[in-house]
């Protein structure tokens, strides 16, 4: 059976198209999945839609990798999915004559059902709006779940953008006591709301005293979720001191943000410690994305937490220039594909 689909599409940096493409056919071991709701990821995508991040000679592409969706149609070699699953899916196989970056802003999408980018099931009972979060959420929670996390340790999340966000509340889900900071009174004000120990604007004239009290020795873990070198540098300096030799686990140091420029790092002279442990989880595997979905059917993480605004995907350009140009003003976006073909 041959399909049309509707996708949102930056055909130059700065720009958003809706344009309608043809959906090759269901492959032998394919499903083909009808977009319900997708997820823009703030700060990558908006960074790609400015040429970043490789984007640049891509143009037109389609961005995103996060989308809920029902099964409409499975490849005859399948097996374990069904035509009215909903299904949690990351980079989708292209269409032609658009590239795909990630490719997931689409309304139709064939999916491989093993490997790397296999589609996975929502489990049953789950909302399957609050299982959207799970394809970004499980970036964050491959940083918190291989710095080894205890109840009772002290972390300092810098930056409150979707990753930053859903890292703090995987901390606070482990018992951690939680600080974060950002710039933006928008994502302090919704991080105290999600109850961390203090959310601390960065552009107080204290603000690192504040940090210093809230961190009340020194932080355990740190995750770098801003985005941006300087405040990548300032924030070893919240570390906890730790001695070579010394037993207890390491300071951790969770690098979960991209940068357009290099973060140069004298580690001897920007942090108080004289051992640390880092880590750069780069993506997220299969597991992780299952993991997150797992938390979503417990109810330990929802999606309406994170989401500032849901939006009619043809309203992209209008989503994504809030995005880019008032950050104070809109968090997260949403997009609900019911009227797309």
């Amino acid at each position: 059976m041959s399909y049309t689909g509707e996708a949102i599409v930056f055909p130059e940096p700065g720009a958003v198209e809706i344009r309608t493409y043809a959906v090759p056919p269901c492959g032998p071991e394919e499903v083909l999945v009808r977009t319900r709701y997708s997820l823009v990821s703030t700060g990558t995508e908006v960074r790609v839609w400015g040429g970043h991040y490789g984007a640049a000679g891509k143009f037109p592409l389609i961005p995103g990798y996060s989308i809920i969706g029902e099964v409409i149609e499975v490849g005859d070699q399948v097996t374990g999915f069904a035509v009215g699953e909903l299904v949690s899916g990351r980079n989708p196989l292209p269409v032609p004559g658009i590239t795909p970056y990630w490719g997931a802003q689409a309304s139709l999408h064939r999916y491989q059902t093993t490997g790397y980018d296999a589609v996975l099931k929502v489990p049953a009972g789950a909302d399957p709006f609050d299982a959207l979060i799970a394809e970004i959420g499980a970036i964050s929670w491959r940083g918190v779940k291989h710095a080894g996390v205890t109840a009772g340790e002290t972390a300092l999340v810098v930056g409150q953008g979707l990753i930053g966000a859903l890292s703090a509340k995987f901390l606070l889900l482990h018992g951690v006591k939680t600080v974060v900071t950002d710039v933006h009174p928008l994502r302090v004000q919704r991080a105290r709301a999600r109850g961390v120990a203090a959310a601390i604007d960065m552009r107080d004239p204290d603000a690192v005293t504040q940090v210093t009290a809230a961190l009340e020795g020194g932080a355990d873990i740190l995750v770098e979720a801003s985005g941006q070198p300087v405040p990548a540098q300032q924030a070893l300096q919240f570390l906890r001191a730790h001695g070579m030799g010394v037993p207890s686990p390491l300071p951790r140091v969770v690098l979960q943000a991209n940068y357009l420029d290099p973060v140069p790092v004298n580690l001897a002279r920007l942090a108080p410690t004289q051992a640390l442990a880092i880590f750069t989880p780069n993506d997220r595997e299969p597991d992780d994305r299952q993991e997150v979905l797992q938390f979503v059917a417990q109810g330990q993480i929802r999606a309406r937490e994170f989401v500032g605004e849901v939006r009619a995907f043809h309203e992209a350009q209008v989503a994504y220039q809030a995005l880019r140009d008032a950050p104070d003003e809109h968090f997260s976006v949403a997009f609900t594909w019911e009227d797309a073909p």
